[in-house]
């Protein structure tokens, strides 16, 4: 890289810094928490899915804290919305990757609607010989679902009390 290009790439690396500084500066909590909604509203997370962080409107740590910083005293209906909230940002972790990891090994869910269900003893044993070559293909698959999942557990424990201690503290 020579001398000009590397200053160009600085310029452009200061900018965004700027404009992404900027950018969060000018959110608030609400903001945050309505993009997060509106992102789950439209990609569910599925209980046997682990997803990427990266999927997320925003840093975890940052609609976790803007979900706990909501909670507000007698509104229990509200409180347990964003408490659901908080819940299913365990699913996403770090390090996924862009294929989102499920449960088996293989998304059994889009595997069943691939075929329309069937009565026939034939077609029944072929979708389970179907199925068997899918788990055996999910394998590693499954294996690292594994470890993502003892992740997903950790994150669950730490939100919950987050939102016990919140609540007693609340509660006073």
């Amino acid at each position: 890289m020579d001398i000009l290009t590397g200053i160009l790439f600085l310029g452009i690396f200061a900018l965004f810094i700027k404009y992404s500084m900027n950018t969060k500066a000018t959110l608030n909590p609400q903001e945050i928490i309505n993009s997060y909604g509106a992102f789950i509203e439209h990609n569910p997370p599925l209980p046997l899915c682990i997803q990427d962080v990266s999927v997320l409107p925003f840093s975890k740590e940052l609609i976790l804290s803007s979900l706990l910083g909501a909670i507000q005293q007698g509104q229990a209906q509200s409180n347990e919305v964003l408490h659901v909230g908080a819940i299913l940002l365990a699913q996403f972790q770090p390090g996924v990757g862009n294929t989102p990891l499920h449960s088996g090994g293989f998304n059994l869910m889009e595997f069943l609607q691939r075929r329309p269900p069937t009565k026939s003893p034939e077609t029944v044993k072929e979708e389970m010989n179907e199925m068997q070559a899918e788990i055996e293909k999910g394998k590693f698959l499954a294996a690292k679902y594994e470890i993502f999942r003892k992740l997903v557990d950790e994150d669950l424990q730490q939100i919950e009390a987050k939102f016990s201690a919140l609540k007693a503290i609340k509660a006073e």
